[in-house]
């Protein structure tokens, strides 16, 4: 959700001064005056075990996605030639994407610098002061819970939008000496000049959110989007040179039966762990643990579900015209693509949970399915970019009153509001693709430099 216009205040403050006003008033003996003071102090303890409580939900949802979303993505997205690598790409993915948004991501994403908010077009680029978190107070308070926790959710957002354009480089650098470093430094560059921005220009008041009103709850266009679009610009930018590092002869390979099974077996494991991540995003993203997070959950789960039945159904209708026997050539079951349509009906309920019930996560887990069906040839990046994408357009047209933040800014109009949103989502894919494939080349150039060739364990870093 956008903190642009986010409340900041200490609650240990308030209370001491509580504290003090009342032993100052109990002094001179006015009852009344400390009998308010005591109802004031009542309610700084009801309000702290609030703060309390939801602090919990939003660490527990951001412990969840931080743990299973890199992996998932990996297991999920993988094919049978990359079965050892993919984690450990994804783990070296993960580790430093999560440096780079704790050194300077979050500071560029949310720390307020001295330009007037409507230069354009920076305000994309926050200031430093919050660069290695050292400037956070320990008692400030974003949407209601410690920053701090605050921010632990949104490192779990920029870790799974990292995994998710970091892609290519789980599938092409299987058996690379600096396989593990190519994929850091490109997660790395990823959440510093492609994830941060984007995420400024719509979640902390930037032009997006604050001249043009788009929305985005969880990150359909923030995560899936942006990440997509720049694994797609991966394969444009880098894949030549990180092609290098493949073995098209063991690629190529056909699945035996003992190979099908445990490539099934992980494909399944990493979807359930990617539900798993997206569902807690979405529910952490809520902030407090009550009917808007349910909802939330519901509505996104319900989105995966349709999604997944939705792609099945289209292949029944219109089989694929790559046969079983080729898509299993290339590594991947030709049962376990269909999975892909709850990795869509993810992406695109992630942006839009809380301005919709249940049957508007049917309805668009269905479209963004559908939709991604057309370009899965494209890649992984392709499946989570045209899901988000579809999340993000139909909000204007699914929106309902019945739900939990349907009245936080959620659009007067379906019309202006579906404008907006296609507006917003091109001009995402359009950034990301370009800086996020230089980002893929730099790393590809690292590889290419300290590689040395192919050769070593592909599961070792």
């Amino acid at each position: 959700m956008s903190a642009g216009l986010r409340p900041r205040r200490g609650l240990a403050g308030l209370a001491t001064s509580l504290v003090l006003e009342h032993g100052r008033r109990k002094k001179r003996g006015d009852a009344l005056t400390t009998k308010a003071s005591q109802v004031a102090l009542a309610k700084a303890a009801a309000e702290a075990a609030a703060i309390s409580a939801s602090s919990s939900w939003v660490l527990a949802c951001a412990a969840i996605a931080l743990v299973a979303g890199a992996p998932g993505i990996a297991l999920a997205h993988k094919r049978r030639g990359d079965a050892a690598a993919a984690p450990a790409r994804a783990l070296a993915n993960m580790a430093a994407a999560s440096l780079s948004f704790l050194g300077v991501g979050y500071s560029l994403a949310f720390a307020f610098n001295s330009l007037a908010p409507t230069t354009f077009p920076l305000r994309w680029f926050g200031a430093l002061d919050l660069a290695s978190m050292v400037n956070v107070s320990t008692d400030a308070l974003v949407d209601g819970v410690p920053e701090l926790a605050w921010a632990a959710l949104q490192l779990a957002h920029a870790v799974l939008a990292a995994a998710i354009a970091g892609t290519p480089s789980f599938r092409q650098l299987q058996n690379h000496r600096a396989g593990g470093a190519v994929s850091a430094v490109f997660a790395a560059l990823f959440v510093a000049v492609v994830y941060a921005p984007i995420c400024r220009l719509l979640w902390a008041g930037g032009f997006f959110a604050t001249r043009w009103n788009a929305l985005d709850f969880s990150g359909s266009i923030v995560v899936h989007v942006a990440g997509g679009a720049a694994a797609m610009g991966y394969y444009v930018f880098g894949g030549t040179l990180s092609a290098r590092s493949a073995k098209p002869a063991e690629m190529a390979a056909p699945l035996t039966e003992t190979t099908r099974s445990a490539a099934s077996n992980a494909h399944a494991i990493g979807v359930a762990l990617l539900w798993l991540t997206t569902l807690a995003l979405v529910g952490g993203s809520t902030v407090v643990a009550g009917a808007s997070a349910a909802t939330a959950i519901l509505s996104t789960h319900a989105a995966a579900a349709a999604g997944l039945l939705t792609w099945q159904l289209v292949d029944f209708v219109f089989p694929p015209t790559v046969m079983p026997e080729a898509e299993g050539a290339r590594g991947m079951d030709a049962t376990m693509h269909t999975s892909l349509g709850a990795v869509a009906g993810l992406a695109a309920a992630s942006g839009v949970a809380g301005f919709i019930t249940v049957n508007g996560g049917i309805l668009i887990g269905i479209v963004a399915a559908a939709a991604a069906r057309i370009v899965r040839g494209m890649g992984a990046g392709a499946v989570h970019c045209m899901g988000g994408a579809a999340g993000a357009i139909l909000l204007g047209l699914v929106a309902s009153p019945a739900a939990p933040f349907y009245g936080t800014g959620t659009p007067l109009t379906a019309a202006s509001q579906t404008g907006v949103q296609i507006a917003t989502v091109c001009l995402t894919f359009a950034y990301s693709f370009v800086v996020g494939g230089l980002c893929a080349f730099v790393g590809a150039v690292v590889g290419a430099v300290f590689g040395g060739g192919n050769g070593g364990d592909a599961g070792v870093i």
